[in-house]
């Protein structure tokens, strides 16, 4: 009869994001003590918050599973670069207890699930960007190839031309030709009926 307001939540309840948010609610969400912690309290390795915080000899904390991937083939530190004097895995139990206390309050599990958020907002933005490249990328192939195919075409165009022109000067040339055979062939005719007459007359004279 007497139960919560409509409209109020519950005091056990987190109110969603959006539009059922109260202006309490978003101002513990921005709350930049809370977002300072977020900062370094995540893995400089796998960029999330740790679960099993370890330190190495550098002096920065690392996500156990993480690092010991990690110095399997490197023997340096993840984030200067420089030599590690030692490869000892030391538990960060300073941090693993302040993760455990924030945990238990409301504003850092809101914080949480919008870094999260934010991450996957992120992700999407940029699995949008790397579709719209390869887009691009196939655009522009498909418009290269299309180029390429137009060049051949006109290459083969010039070079069927040049070798018709050839053929026809070819032709012209054996035409040609021909046709001083036959000349020679109708000078050679005609000198040879000019040079009969006289032998025969030379013979009539003898």
């Amino acid at each position: 009869m007497f139960g919560p307001r409509q409209g109020h939540p519950r005091k056990d309840e987190t109110p969603a994001r959006g539009k059922g948010a109260t202006k309490t609610q978003e101002k513990l969400d921005d709350d930049p003590v809370i977002n300072a912690a977020l900062q370094h309290l995540v893995c400089p390795i796998t960029q999330k918050l740790f679960v099993d915080p370890v330190v190495l000899s550098d002096g920065y904390t690392y996500e156990r599973e993480a690092v010991v991937l990690y110095l399997e083939e490197h023997n340096t530190s993840p984030v200067t670069g420089q030599l590690l004097r030692t490869f000892a895995v030391i538990p960060n139990r300073v941090v693993l207890e302040l993760l455990q206390a924030l945990h238990k309050t409301g504003s850092f599990q809101n914080a949480i699930a919008r870094q999260e958020a934010r991450e996957a907002e992120k992700k999407e933005a940029e699995h949008k960007n790397e579709e719209k490249e390869e887009e691009k990328e196939e655009e522009e192939e498909s418009k290269d190839n299309k180029e390429d195919k137009e060049e051949k075409k006109e290459e083969k165009e010039e070079d069927d031309a040049i070798e018709e022109k050839k053929e026809e000067a070819e032709e012209d040339k054996d035409s040609g030709d021909e046709e001083e055979k036959k000349i020679d062939g109708e000078d050679k005719q005609e000198v040879s009926e000019d040079a009969q007459p006289i032998e025969s007359k030379e013979e009539s004279k003898d």
